[in-house]
């Protein structure tokens, strides 16, 4: 098994079942919960923005904040790229 998946299913596991589950899921599929209908308001940018401010927090107060707080920042970071990326594959059109 690769090193990395030990960090991905870190990510995988908050989105399942970490703040964003618990605060947006409502019992709504993935698919249905607000980031989607954000991002088709507003576009993509709203998803690479939420990584950048979760990068810029765990960055900023690095000295701080727990290690486990930094390391919920940087899983929540990894999970708005893997949004962004889930959207673009199905749900924007490409050439």
């Amino acid at each position: 098994m690769h090193p990395l998946h030990e960090i991905y299913a870190d990510a995988v596991a908050q989105a399942a079942t970490g703040k964003g589950f618990e605060r947006h899921s409502k019992g709504k599929g993935f698919y249905d919960q607000r980031w989607k209908s954000i991002t088709d308001e507003a576009g993509m940018g709203f998803l690479t923005g939420q990584a950048m401010k979760k990068l810029a927090e765990a960055t900023g107060r690095m000295d701080d904040i727990s290690q486990q707080e930094w390391e919920k920042e940087m899983l929540g970071a990894m999970n708005y790229m893997a949004m962004a990326m889930l959207y673009r594959r199905h749900y924007v059109r490409t050439v």
